[in-house]
Order: structure tokens, then sequence, then C-alpha cells
């Protein structure tokens, strides 16, 4: 039977490991234990291979203490992410480990290290610790840390308030291809926070942020079309758009896509569509929905 190609890297990987001195792939192929790609899943066998690779000390020739090194950071980097999201939930080694990828600037473990203090998993809790993570990996170039950033300029978290500098970190995560980045630039361009007023930027970064998935960009793109923001209005494609987002479960795009049933806006009125969806909504705290229940349907969700 002729292998795929995923089962073919990883009998290479398992070669390498095999080889006592050739072991510099071993976060690699913890990956690909961990995820099953190209064997079976095996997580026991991911989480020893992530912390041999946290383990590796320096053979003496460049070219191999290379290859130890970045095998050393990847692997500390997924032993933190193993710990944080997979079957051994211990928050404080995943903080460890990804303090120790973070302290050799690496921007990825950095923004997961903001992330643990900005939300106190594993640490006390630390709105202060958890900006200055969030602007070292902001400057080393992650887009989430970028994000992240953003958010505590927004918000205040850690720092002043700053509409200015928020902007400009939310724009250098759009560009990076972060659909958040990108559809929190696109409301800071539809509303001049920051920056001057422009709806065909604003429509531009929706655009960009629904099609890479965000379901609040693909509501608010449905938004644009729906009321011509940014571009010329088309009922049908907010309805697509809706549509999208509230299937992927965002609240927000669930209320429209039931108001726009209700109401008979870019398709034909179904008052038992616009109630189903009215309800999910609600169901999910959608205050919106809940109005909409009372007054259309006389139904009042409880507190």
């Amino acid at each position: 039977m002729k292998k795929t190609k995923t089962e073919y890297i990883f009998e290479v990987l398992l070669n390498f490991y095999q080889e006592k001195h050739l072991q510099y792939f071993s976060s690699i192929l913890g990956f690909f234990y961990q995820y099953g790609i190209g064997n079976k899943i095996d997580k026991r066998k991911a989480l020893e291979l992530y912390k041999l690779a946290t383990l590796q000390n320096n053979s003496g020739k460049y070219i191999y203490n290379h290859l130890q090194n970045i095998n050393n950071s990847v692997g500390k980097y997924l032993l933190a992410l193993y710990y944080y999201k997979d079957i051994i939930v211990d928050k404080q080694s995943s903080l460890k480990w990804s303090y120790k990828s973070a302290k050799k600037d690496n921007p990825v473990s950095q923004y997961e290290v903001g992330y643990c203090y900005e939300n106190g998993i594993g640490t006390i809790q630390s709105d202060k610790k958890a900006f200055e993570w969030y602007m070292k990996s902001a400057i080393g170039g992650n887009s989430k840390g970028q994000c992240s950033l953003a958010w505590c300029y927004q918000q205040g978290i850690g720092i002043d308030k700053d509409d200015i500098k928020s902007y400009e970190w939310y724009l250098k995560s759009a560009e990076g291809g972060n659909m958040n980045g990108q559809c929190n630039v696109a409301y800071y361009y539809e509303n001049g926070i920051g920056t001057e007023k422009d709806e065909h930027k604003a429509f531009e970064w929706y655009e960009k942020s629904a099609l890479n998935g965000s379901t609040f960009g693909q509501n608010s793109l449905g938004y644009c079309y729906e009321f011509g923001i940014g571009t010329v209005k088309d009922p049908v494609k907010a309805i697509d758009w809706y549509t999208k987002s509230a299937k992927r479960g965002n609240n927000i795009g669930q209320f429209n896509l039931g108001r726009c049933y209700h109401d008979g806006i870019g398709i034909e009125k179904d008052v038992k569509k616009a109630y189903e969806w009215l309800l999910k909504s609600a169901k999910a705290g959608n205050q919106q929905g809940q109005l909409y229940l009372e007054r259309f349907f006389y139904i009042k969700m409880k507190p």
C-alpha cells in the first residue's frame, strides 16, 4: 500500500529519532504523535518527546547546536501548549514552559505568557505584566501579541488608554494576517477611532477578516452590505454573510439573520426561521435578540 506524504514524513522523523545522535527533530515528531499526523494519535508519546526536546544539551558542533537550539525552543513551546490545552491540565506547568521559551525571545511564547498573566492562568493575575509580555511579543512580530497589545491600549489594561497606539497595533496585527486584528482595525476605520474615518478601508478589512474566518468579521461584512457601508447595498450578500456568522455560533450574526427573516430583508419573510435564529441569539445572551422576542413573539427570557 502506497504511503501518503504525511506517513512518509513521519517515518523519516521517526528514523532520525531512533538514531540517538540525530534526535534534533523530536519536538516535531511529538507534534505528529499529538495530532495523529502520519500515524495514530499517541499523546503520551508526544509528551515524552516534548520533554526530551527541552532537556537536550549542546553537542559541541555548530550545526548540531543550531538544530538542538531550534528543537529545544520549539519543544518548550509545544510542551507549554500541551499542558495548557491537552490531556494534562497543569496551568503552572504551562506558564513554566512558556516562560522558559519566552525568555529566549520566542514571540509566540511571549504572547502565551502575556495571556497567562492577563487571565491569571497558573499565576497571580497581573495587567502590568500581561502588557509587558504582549509588548515583547508584538515587537517580535507576533500578530496575536500585536492584537492583544492593541486591546490593552484600547481598554487600559496595564497601561493608560491610547486610541492612536491601539489603532497602530491593530493595523500591524491586521497586516500580519490576524483575523481579529483585521476586524478591529476595520471597526476603527468605520468609527474614526485613533485614525480618520474611512468606510472604504473599513469594508476592505472586514472582508479580509471575514474571508479569514472571523465570525465577527463575517457579521460586520454582512452589516456593510445591508446598509451600504464602504460598498453598494446588497441585501442578498448581507444574508449570505449573516448566515455564515450565525451558523458558526456568533450571537450578533444570529440576531441579524433572525431580524432579516422577520422583516424580509434580502430574503422572503419567514416567521419560523426568524423565531429560531432570534431564540438562539437570545439564549446566547444577545440583548437585541431578547428584545425582539419580547416585542414580536411575546416571549420573555429568564433573567
